[in-house]
C-alpha cells in the first residue's frame, strides 16, 4: 500500500511513503493521505503528479490542470501553456489572434467586421480586410482612381496602382526610358530597371546601345556604341579603324588601329601597325634608324 497526498491543488507536491511509515499513518488518520492499492491503476480523480505519479492513473489526467486521474482533453479554444497543460488538448495547440494567447486548436478565421491589425491579425481573416483601410475584415478592393499610399493601402486595389506615381489604383506599367527612382517608382516598371548612360538616371528597362555619330566618352559611355567609336578620335559612335601609318597616342588612340602599333623611327612617332623596311637609297642613322633598311646600310648612312 502507498500513501498519496489528498489535499492536491496545483503545485502540489505529490509524496509517495509506505504507509507503515508512522508519519503517514497518523497523516492518514488526520484525512491527509489516501490510501492506494499500488497493484492497481489509480481512480479518476486520483490526485496524482505530473510527469511522475500521473502515469499511474488508469484515465489519463486532464482535471485539475492534469493533476487528478480522469476528465476529458481540452476543447478548442482553451488557454494552455505550452510544454505543460497544452499536452491536455484534445487537438494541437497554436497561438490564438483574438486571445492573445496559446490556446488549444486552431484558431478559426475572423469574420467580415471584426478589425485586425493591417499586415498582422488581418491575416486572420476569412475575407481579406478592405473596409476601413484595410484594418476591418471583408468589404471590396479598391477601384481604379482610387488614392491610396504606396507600400500601404495601394495593396487594396483591385489593380495594381501605377498611376500618380504609385499613389492610385490602376493604370499601366512603366515603359522602357522612363526615368524612376530606386526602391520606389521603379517598381512600377514593365521591365527591371537599370542605370541609363545617356539619361545619367535610372529608367525603367535596358538601355539601348547607342547609334553611330552619338557623341561619347572614350572609355566610358563610348561602351555604349553599337559599332565602336573610331570617328573624333574615339569620341563619337561608328566610323572605321585606324590604318597602318596613322599616328596614334598610345595608350590612347592606338587603340583604334586596325593593326597593333609600334614605334615608326621614319615618323620619329608612334603609329598603327608595323613601318615597312626603308628602300635603297634612304638615309638613316648608323646603329639605331639604319635597322630599318630593307638591305642594309653602308658607311655614308645610306640604306644599300
Amino acid at each position: 500500500m502507498l500513501c498519496v497526498s489528498a489535499a492536491g491543488g496545483k503545485g502540489t507536491t505529490i509524496k509517495q511513503l509506505p504507509c507503515s511509515d508512522a508519519v503517514f499513518n497518523d497523516g492518514a488518520k488526520a484525512g491527509l493521505w489516501t490510501l492506494v492499492d499500488a497493484s492497481k491503476c489509480w481512480e479518476d480523480d486520483t490526485i496524482c503528479g505530473v510527469g511522475s505519479t500521473c502515469s499511474n492513473c488508469c484515465n489519463k489526467a486532464y482535471s485539475a490542470a492534469g493533476t487528478k486521474c480522469g476528465g476529458g482533453c481540452w476543447e478548442n479554444g482553451e488557454r494552455c501553456g505550452l510544454g505543460t497543460t497544452c499536452n491536455l488538448c484534445c487537438n494541437a495547440s497554436s497561438f490564438w489572434y483574438g486571445l492573445g494567447f496559446t490556446a488549444c486548436g486552431t484558431e478559426p478565421c475572423w469574420k467580415d467586421g471584426s478589425t485586425c491589425g493591417a499586415g498582422t491579425t488581418c491575416t486572420q481573416c476569412c475575407n481579406k480586410a478592405f473596409n476601413a483601410l484595410g484594418t476591418q475584415c471583408g468589404g471590396s478592393c479598391w477601384g481604379d482612381g482610387t488614392v491610396c499610399g504606396a507600400g500601404t493601402t495601394c495593396n487594396l486595389c483591385c489593380n495594381k496602382a501605377f498611376n500618380a506615381l504609385g499613389t492610385q489604383c490602376g493604370g499601366s506599367c512603366w515603359g522602357d526610358g522612363t526615368s524612376c527612382a530606386s526602391g520606389t517608382t521603379c517598381n512600377l516598371c514593365c521591365n527591371a530597371s537599370s542605370y541609363w548612360l545617356g539619361q545619367l538616371f535610372t529608367a525603367c528597362g535596358t538601355e539601348p546601345c547607342w547609334g553611330d555619330g552619338t557623341v561619347c566618352s572614350a572609355g566610358t559611355t563610348c561602351s555604349k556604341c553599337c559599332h565602336t567609336a573610331y570617328d573624333a578620335l574615339g569620341t563619337k559612335c561608328g566610323g572605321s579603324c585606324w590604318g597602318d601609318g596613322t599616328l596614334c597616342g598610345a595608350g590612347t588612340t592606338c587603340n583604334l588601329c586596325c593593326n597593333a602599333s609600334s614605334y615608326w623611327p621614319g615618323k620619329a612617332f608612334t603609329a598603327c601597325g608595323t613601318e615597312p623596311c626603308w628602300p635603297s637609297g634612304t638615309f638613316c642613322f648608323l646603329g639605331t634608324s639604319c635597322s630599318q633598311c630593307c638591305n642594309g646600310s653602308n658607311w655614308r648612312s645610306v640604306c644599300n
